[in-house]
């Protein structure tokens, strides 16, 4: 049990606890989003457009700046997609049809790690998607 308190303990944060600022992967209308390390959910209707954004940050990570959002960072970003819903054949075709339209060149192998696990059990998703993490070391999950 002390183990655990000391966890909590070392968790706390007070006035006083001197936080590293939040490094952000993108400007939104020159405002900053989506910071490094942060979770960042985006919910909606079905056909609300959910992915459609997500295609357009993923676009980000190569192109610098598209429709009011510019990446911060000069060299291009590592995103790690991971489809849970859609069919195999729909997770190809957005990548290979909408964000390569996006880009407006080939998808690079070095940057878009795309993996469909709409078979793959829930309990078992948890560990492939920490393998995928640790594997790739994205900046955009």
């Amino acid at each position: 049990m002390q183990n655990v308190l000391d966890i909590i303990d070392a968790r706390r944060i007070l006035p006083s606890t001197s936080i590293t600022p939040h490094r952000f992967l993108f400007e939104w209308n020159d405002k900053p989003c989506f910071a490094r390390g942060e979770l960042v959910a985006l919910t909606g209707k079905a056909k609300s457009g959910k992915t459609y954004v997500c295609s357009l940050l993923m676009a980000l990570a190569v192109k610098p700046h598209m429709m009011g959002i510019q990446r911060i960072q000069e060299a291009p970003l590592r995103v790690l997609w991971i489809d849970t819903e859609q069919s195999a054949d729909s997770t190809h075709e957005i990548l290979t049809m909408r964000i390569a339209s996006l880009i407006e060149q080939p998808i690079p192998d070095e940057q878009y790690f795309v993996y469909n696990l709409r078979r793959d059990n829930w309990q078992d998703r948890f560990s492939l998607v920490l393998t995928c993490i640790s594997k790739h070391q994205p900046d955009l999950v």
